[in-house]
């Protein structure tokens, strides 16, 4: 996946957030994490016995760098979908639907800050959970 539209369903007055070059809003890594739903059982004079549990909610963070003034709205934007506590539809720049996702934590480190305030290196992640409950 290069690129990847974060919207809030059902709301109009939020623009789409798209991860991608052209919009100068790329990510340098993705990874997803998708748990197996065991739990180890400690017994008495043996090897812990593993149960099924149900299936973890999976994990999904992105991370990279923008630059310039872009690159601090660009965290701002997503902040605001971010307080708006709502379930995000992502999908890929195929248009393959990945599901309904949680915002968990915006994380911002800015960097090369010019006299004016602004930072020139804006380095981000952002931390999701899938939302099940739909």
């Amino acid at each position: 996946m290069n690129q990847l539209t974060m919207s809030v369903p059902n709301d109009n007055s939020t623009p789409a957030f798209i991860f991608g070059v052209a919009e100068g809003t790329a990510y340098d890594s993705l990874s997803r994490e998708a748990k197996g739903g065991w739990l180890n059982l400690d017994i008495i004079n043996g090897k812990p016995v593993s149960q099924r549990t149900s299936s973890p909610l999976d994990t999904l963070s992105l991370s990279g760098k923008w630059f310039g003034e872009e690159g601090m709205t660009s965290i701002d934007k997503l902040r605001d979908i971010k307080n708006k506590f709502q379930p995000v539809l992502l999908t890929d720049n195929y248009g393959y639907n990945l599901g309904l996702w949680k915002i968990m934590q915006v994380t911002e480190k800015q960097s090369r800050i010019i006299d004016d305030g602004t930072a020139m290196v804006t380095d981000f992640s952002l931390q999701l959970e899938e939302f099940a409950n739909a």
